[in-house]
Protein backbone atom coordinates (compact mmCIF):
# COMPACT_ATOMS: atom_id res chain seq x y z
CA UNK A 1 0.00 0.00 0.00
CA UNK A 2 1.27 3.10 -1.60
CA UNK A 3 2.18 5.93 1.50
CA UNK A 4 -0.94 8.92 1.88
CA UNK A 5 0.32 12.07 0.29
CA UNK A 6 -1.34 14.99 1.00
CA UNK A 7 -1.65 17.27 -2.91
CA UNK A 8 0.96 18.98 -1.50
CA UNK A 9 3.39 16.12 -1.11
CA UNK A 10 2.26 14.39 -4.21
CA UNK A 11 2.66 17.72 -6.39
CA UNK A 12 6.58 18.41 -4.92
CA UNK A 13 7.10 14.55 -5.76
CA UNK A 14 5.82 14.90 -9.02
CA UNK A 15 7.97 17.85 -9.64
CA UNK A 16 10.52 16.06 -8.15
CA UNK A 17 10.12 13.30 -11.07
CA UNK A 18 9.66 15.60 -13.49
CA UNK A 19 12.99 17.20 -12.92
CA UNK A 20 14.96 14.40 -12.34
CA UNK A 21 13.60 13.07 -15.44
CA UNK A 22 15.12 16.26 -17.37
CA UNK A 23 18.52 16.02 -15.80
CA UNK A 24 18.86 12.50 -16.51
CA UNK A 25 19.76 11.77 -12.97
CA UNK A 26 17.71 10.51 -10.04
CA UNK A 27 18.09 11.09 -6.79
CA UNK A 28 18.43 8.09 -4.42
CA UNK A 29 15.36 8.56 -2.60
CA UNK A 30 13.40 8.14 -5.51
CA UNK A 31 12.68 4.44 -6.86
CA UNK A 32 10.75 3.39 -9.93
CA UNK A 33 8.36 1.61 -7.12
CA UNK A 34 7.91 4.75 -5.40
CA UNK A 35 6.66 6.63 -8.68
CA UNK A 36 4.36 3.92 -9.75
CA UNK A 37 2.94 4.24 -6.18
CA UNK A 38 2.20 7.97 -6.49
CA UNK A 39 1.10 7.86 -10.38
CA UNK A 40 -1.39 4.77 -9.34
CA UNK A 41 -2.04 6.36 -5.87
CA UNK A 42 -6.12 7.80 -6.45
CA UNK A 43 -6.82 8.31 -3.21
CA UNK A 44 -7.10 11.98 -2.82
CA UNK A 45 -8.72 12.34 -6.85
CA UNK A 46 -12.03 13.04 -7.78
CA UNK A 47 -13.68 11.45 -10.64
CA UNK A 48 -14.22 13.27 -13.80
CA UNK A 49 -17.84 13.07 -13.29
CA UNK A 50 -17.25 15.38 -10.75
CA UNK A 51 -15.83 18.37 -12.72
CA UNK A 52 -19.12 17.89 -14.76
CA UNK A 53 -20.98 18.71 -11.85
CA UNK A 54 -22.50 14.98 -12.31
CA UNK A 55 -24.56 16.83 -14.81
CA UNK A 56 -26.75 14.04 -16.50
CA UNK A 57 -26.52 15.61 -19.97
CA UNK A 58 -22.67 15.94 -19.85
CA UNK A 59 -22.15 12.45 -18.20
CA UNK A 60 -24.10 10.86 -20.71
CA UNK A 61 -23.09 12.69 -24.31
CA UNK A 62 -19.23 11.36 -22.47
CA UNK A 63 -20.75 7.93 -22.23
CA UNK A 64 -22.00 8.01 -25.54
CA UNK A 65 -19.89 9.88 -27.17
CA UNK A 66 -16.68 8.27 -26.19
CA UNK A 67 -18.66 4.52 -26.66
CA UNK A 68 -19.29 5.17 -30.32
CA UNK A 69 -15.54 6.19 -30.94
CA UNK A 70 -13.99 3.16 -29.05
CA UNK A 71 -16.58 1.12 -31.27
CA UNK A 72 -15.10 2.47 -34.92
CA UNK A 73 -11.77 2.27 -33.17
CA UNK A 74 -12.41 -1.39 -32.35
CA UNK A 75 -13.64 -2.29 -35.53
CA UNK A 76 -10.88 -0.46 -37.77
CA UNK A 77 -8.21 -3.02 -36.96
CA UNK A 78 -10.46 -5.86 -37.27
CA UNK A 79 -11.33 -4.90 -40.87
CA UNK A 80 -7.55 -4.35 -41.48
CA UNK A 81 -6.77 -8.14 -39.78
CA UNK A 82 -8.98 -9.99 -41.95
CA UNK A 83 -8.02 -7.78 -45.04
CA UNK A 84 -4.29 -8.35 -45.06
CA UNK A 85 -5.14 -12.29 -43.41
CA UNK A 86 -7.28 -12.58 -46.43
CA UNK A 87 -4.43 -10.79 -49.26
CA UNK A 88 -1.44 -12.76 -49.80
CA UNK A 89 -0.61 -10.12 -52.10
CA UNK A 90 -0.48 -7.17 -50.21
CA UNK A 91 3.37 -5.98 -49.92
CA UNK A 92 4.00 -4.16 -46.88
CA UNK A 93 1.51 -6.17 -44.40
CA UNK A 94 2.91 -5.15 -41.33
CA UNK A 95 1.74 -1.44 -42.45
CA UNK A 96 -1.98 -2.40 -41.86
CA UNK A 97 -0.59 -4.64 -38.42
CA UNK A 98 0.98 -1.04 -36.89
CA UNK A 99 -1.69 0.83 -37.72
CA UNK A 100 -4.21 -1.87 -36.25
CA UNK A 101 -1.71 -1.76 -33.24
CA UNK A 102 -2.31 2.11 -32.99
CA UNK A 103 -6.02 2.32 -33.59
CA UNK A 104 -6.85 -0.55 -31.03
CA UNK A 105 -4.88 2.21 -28.40
CA UNK A 106 -6.55 4.84 -29.31
CA UNK A 107 -10.20 2.89 -28.47
CA UNK A 108 -9.01 2.06 -24.90
CA UNK A 109 -8.18 5.70 -23.95
CA UNK A 110 -11.40 6.31 -25.35
CA UNK A 111 -12.81 3.08 -23.16
CA UNK A 112 -10.89 4.27 -19.99
CA UNK A 113 -12.44 8.24 -20.47
CA UNK A 114 -15.66 6.73 -19.64
CA UNK A 115 -14.15 4.28 -16.69
CA UNK A 116 -12.44 7.57 -15.46
CA UNK A 117 -15.96 9.45 -15.21
CA UNK A 118 -16.70 7.43 -12.07
CA UNK A 119 -13.30 5.75 -10.94
CA UNK A 120 -10.42 8.26 -11.07
CA UNK A 121 -7.98 5.72 -11.92
CA UNK A 122 -5.68 8.94 -13.99
CA UNK A 123 -1.92 7.11 -13.97
CA UNK A 124 -3.54 4.35 -15.79
CA UNK A 125 -5.21 6.41 -17.60
CA UNK A 126 -2.21 8.03 -18.37
CA UNK A 127 -0.14 4.97 -18.91
CA UNK A 128 -2.48 4.07 -21.51
CA UNK A 129 -1.91 7.34 -22.92
CA UNK A 130 1.77 7.02 -23.36
CA UNK A 131 1.04 3.34 -24.76
CA UNK A 132 -1.04 5.29 -27.31
CA UNK A 133 1.75 7.57 -28.44
CA UNK A 134 4.82 5.43 -28.03
CA UNK A 135 2.51 3.42 -30.72
CA UNK A 136 1.50 5.99 -33.17
CA UNK A 137 5.31 7.22 -33.16
CA UNK A 138 6.76 4.16 -34.43
CA UNK A 139 3.57 4.22 -36.73
CA UNK A 140 4.24 6.86 -38.00
CA UNK A 141 8.08 6.90 -37.83
CA UNK A 142 7.68 3.79 -40.62
CA UNK A 143 5.17 5.23 -42.84
CA UNK A 144 7.80 7.31 -44.32
CA UNK A 145 8.86 6.89 -48.17
CA UNK A 146 12.30 4.96 -47.55
CA UNK A 147 10.31 2.14 -45.70
CA UNK A 148 8.40 2.00 -48.82
CA UNK A 149 11.01 1.45 -51.54
CA UNK A 150 11.04 -2.06 -53.11
CA UNK A 151 14.57 -3.99 -52.38
CA UNK A 152 16.16 -3.80 -56.06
Amino acid sequence: MPPKLTVSEQRNSFLLVVLTLLQGTAPENITMLHFLQTILDASTLSPHGYCLTWRPELIWLHVVSDTIIAIAYFSIPFALAIFVSKRQDVEFGWVFWAFAIFIMACGTTHVFSIWTLWIPDYGIEGGLKAITAIASIVTGRYQTPPNFVRPT
